[in-house]
């Protein structure tokens, strides 16, 4: 039995925020051109980049939102339209940072929206799909970036919530997301092995500096094979050098195959690197089986491995 690995590489514009058409219809080809490229596989496993969902969050927002020249600015006006929205937000929420307390606010609607979407997306195509990332709440109300995982059949199989903030996007210059509370890798187990997704930042060995707070995930990976690491990815574009630097440093002695899925263009003032991959690990050596050809188009990256990926 083959699996067919798809890396879906989204380039976003204003498009994706004026018109959640465009974003449906975007996500939609992307799947479309999965299946086209490997028609009968046996299993297909397709992965979404990261902020997927939180672009559909930004896109709920009121357009003076839309309106903004930053990301954070961009959700610190989603609420000014909406005073008391924002003071039961607050209170609910208990943040102050206007920022966290939009995106608390939009999360749950963008979390729908995100997991009625890719659960039938799933069940249409018989793909496990790794729905890229979005905003969650956690019990306490503190707003997240998770990502999911769907069965071909549509059911939810596990939700992985992003550890480490990466600065300038994820942290308070920007987005002012909540750290995740899980300490260790997520394993879902599949036919084809155990499915791992690391979100972000947390596909890294290493933080871009030593004085950040950073929780070393990608440590003991190696201890099970074969493995498939999933990982929806938003590179900047001034640090993505160095981020793939540490991505691939995470994948020493890993045996199995990394599926990098990540969103090139712009974001408000927030630009992004396309450099998607499908790499096979194996022995210390890697190979490169998928690479995107622009850092800055949309495409769906292919190969298709053994099931079981260390054969």
């Amino acid at each position: 039995m083959k699996l067919a690995l798809h890396a879906v590489q989204v380039a976003l514009d204003d498009d994706y925020i004026a018109d959640e058409g465009t974003l449906r219809r975007g996500l939609d080809a992307a799947a479309v051109a999965a299946v086209d490229a490997c028609p009968d596989p046996g299993v297909r496993l397709i992965v979404y980049p990261a902020h997927v969902g939180t672009v559909v969050a930004l896109g709920m927002a009121p357009p003076v939102a839309r309106r903004a020249s930053t990301l954070g600015a961009a959700l610190a006006a989603s609420l000014a339209s909406r005073p008391w929205t924002a003071v039961r937000a607050m209170f609910e929420h208990a943040t102050v940072d206007p920022r966290r307390t939009a995106l608390a606010a939009l999360a749950p609607r963008a979390r729908a929206w995100s997991f009625a979407y890719f659960a039938a997306l799933a069940k249409r195509y018989q793909a496990f799909v790794v729905a890229g990332s979005g905003p969650r709440l956690l019990r306490a109300g503190r707003p997240v970036n998770s990502s999911m995982v769907f069965s071909p059949e549509g059911k939810l199989l596990s939700v992985v919530d992003q550890v480490n903030l990466l600065p300038g996007l994820d942290d308070s210059r920007a987005l002012a997301l909540s750290r995740g509370e899980g300490r260790e890798p997520v394993h879902t187990e599949t036919p084809f092995g155990s499915l791992v997704t690391l979100v972000g930042y947390d596909a890294q060995a290493q933080p871009l500096s030593s004085a950040e707070r950073f929780a070393f995930l990608t440590e003991g990976l190696g201890g099970r094979s074969p493995l498939i690491l999933a990982s929806p990815l938003a590179l900047p574009t001034a640090a993505a050098d160095d981020l793939i630097v540490g991505l691939d440093a995470a994948l020493e002695g890993v045996t199995g195959v990394a599926v990098r899925a990540c969103v090139a263009g712009r974001l408000f003032d927030q630009t992004f690197a396309g450099r998607s991959t499908i790499v096979r690990t194996s022995g210390g050596r890697a190979t490169i089986l998928a690479e995107a050809d622009s850092d800055e188009s949309a495409q769906v990256l292919t190969a298709v491995v053994p099931a079981s990926p260390a054969n």
